[in-house]
């Protein structure tokens, strides 16, 4: 009910406040969506329909590590169209980047099919996890059929390379909700799987390489969890972010050899092309949202695997002489991504729903045109209003998350460009053009 409870909360008149009014009607759009298929996502969905979407105009490509198939089967009653891609017979190094070209692929050329017989449709929403979609919508050249907005609903999706395609973005992936609320719960479910890893109960030192949202709410969860018992040793790229830290490591690598159990947060290959060091046995465990932070180790001609992969989501153990050997668990994803169950509760999960849903709904608020590189951010009355909800809901006060009181009700401590430092390239022109506030 907690869930159902806030995402009852989000409608159109919620953006009144931020100068947000809806200039495209949700029965007139479609919406191609690139995601973790879980229980929460069908409530989610749920809430589109009660909105005014139409099923038959929401094309849904999940991610096959993260899929619970009860939840996909739910989306398929639901009406929702599935793009279904049969998976490899068998593991190889690279087998998901082709898999996934192939899924978006597809996908592009559904939803180009629709948008080319349904006249009536005037925007194309991409609800994107990782940017992957949304670049394959640009290079495709599908931007021409309709104007296309793109949610991105995490921090990868808004790399630099991820920029490329000149797509209008909202930023829900970097937003102060996200930052400072949701990323303790995300890291809190990845805690509660993790510490079930027979690894992680022996290991006595544990190293975080990628100290962002995640990795750095991971680090205090860790201490809280088994307080001085385990050596907790932290890299990352900016030293700022690790300052502090009593196991502040000077580079990837002396973290790497530090710890026994290694968590990768860094969102891609943080060994791209540097050597892969020798040294005694790790279990490495991903929190990316797909298999990329070890790829460099996965894909090395310097190591060699030791017993078949008998399964895509299995136990990958590399090793050489001198190192290893290196157990990188899942098959290189996201721990908590097990294709069972969601690790977050449903009252703990509902404000990263939340967030997306809102994104979209935004998503049609907005002129666009068909050559649109404006990345903006999520309304800020609406993200302080929901996380507000969100509180109550867990029964706790934003001094649990670290956040002021007076913070928190001051509207600018929501605008990211102020609160983390960022700089958006945002068109002034455009922002002032519907009515809000620069």
């Amino acid at each position: 009910m907690a869930l159902e409870h806030l995402l009852n909360q989000i409608d159109f008149s919620l953006l009144k406040a931020d100068g947000y009014r809806k200039t495209v009607g949700t029965s007139r759009c479609i919406i191609v969506a690139h995601i973790h298929v879980v229980d929460s996502t069908v409530a989610m969905f749920n809430r589109l329909g009660e909105l005014g979407f139409n099923f038959d105009r929401i094309i849904v490509a999940p991610k096959p590590y993260s899929t619970i198939s009860s939840a996909e089967k739910s989306l398929t009653n639901m009406g929702v169209r599935i793009i279904d891609r049969p998976l490899p017979s068998s593991f190889t190094a690279d087998w998901y980047d082709g898999y996934q070209d192939r899924l978006l692929r597809e996908t592009c050329v559904v939803a180009r099919e629709i948008a080319t017989r349904a006249h009536s449709i005037e925007r194309i929403v991409l609800v994107d996890d990782g940017g992957l979609l949304t670049g394959e919508w640009w290079h495709s050249r599908y931007s021409r059929l309709r104007p296309c907005v793109s949610v991105q609903q995490t921090a990868s999706g808004l790399y630099q390379k991820r920029l490329r395609s000149k797509v209008h973005k909202i930023d829900v992936g970097r937003c102060i909700a996200k930052k400072f609320f949701e990323s303790k719960i995300i890291a809190d479910g990845v805690v509660q799987r993790a510490k079930l890893e027979s690894a992680v109960k022996r290991a006595g030192a544990i190293g975080i390489i990628g100290m962002g949202a995640i990795g750095s709410r991971l680090a205090a969860a860790l201490e809280e969890e088994f307080g001085k018992e385990k050596e907790i040793w932290v890299y990352d790229v900016d030293r700022k972010r690790t300052h502090g830290y009593p196991n502040e490591s000077d580079n990837w690598r002396e973290c790497f050899q530090a710890g026994e159990v290694i968590f990768g947060c860094t969102g891609k290959d943080f060994a791209y092309l540097d050597p892969i060091p020798r040294g005694l046995p790790k279990t490495m465990i991903s929190l990316s949202s797909r298999d990329v932070e070890f790829k460099s180790f996965i894909g090395s001609c310097s190591l060699r695997r030791t017993k078949r992969v008998r399964e895509l989501f299995g136990e990958i153990v590399l090793e050489a002489m001198m190192a290893g050997p290196y157990t990188i668990l899942n098959g290189g994803f996201p721990i908590n991504f097990d294709r069972k169950k969601e690790w977050e509760s449903p009252a703990e999960i509902a404000l990263t729903r939340a967030l997306v849903l809102l994104g979209i709904l935004q998503a049609l608020c907005v002129p666009v045109t068909r050559k649109d590189e404006t990345i903006e951010d999520v309304a800020q009355h609406a993200q302080r209003h929901l996380v507000s909800e969100w509180l109550q809901i867990q029964n706790v006060t934003c001094q649990t998350f670290g956040v002021d009181e007076h913070d928190f009700q001051d509207l600018s401590w929501w605008d990211r460009d102020k609160n983390l430092g960022h700089q958006y390239r945002r068109d002034r022109r455009h922002v002032q053009a519907w009515n809000i506030p620069v």
